[in-house]
């Protein structure tokens, strides 16, 4: 039977999607900072730390091409008729 704890955090991975919005590189951080209290830069510092021993950067890759990309929400806006170019056609 696995814990409560662990349960979470398995949830948490399947929600967690790279950020379009919030990125420097691929999004990994600020995927992460959308789906936790915990703000990007300190993944990105996290990231950054384990650089040196060489682990950060296998870490930050095989999110990058793991994680899915978050979803574009469309929106529809009505358009106000004076943002409307109004050119005429000949």
């Amino acid at each position: 039977m696995e814990s409560p704890k662990r349960t979470s955090f398995i949830q948490f991975l399947n929600k967690v999607k790279r950020s379009r919005s919030d990125k420097k590189l691929g999004g990994v951080c600020g995927g992460f900072a959308a789906n936790s209290d915990i703000p990007a830069w300190v993944y990105r510092a996290l990231f950054i730390t384990l650089l040196a021993t060489g682990v950060g950067a296998l870490a930050y890759i095989a999110l990058w091409i793991c994680m899915p990309v978050e979803e574009i929400s469309v929106t529809s806006e009505p358009v106000a008729e004076e943002s409307v170019d109004t050119a005429t056609v000949k």
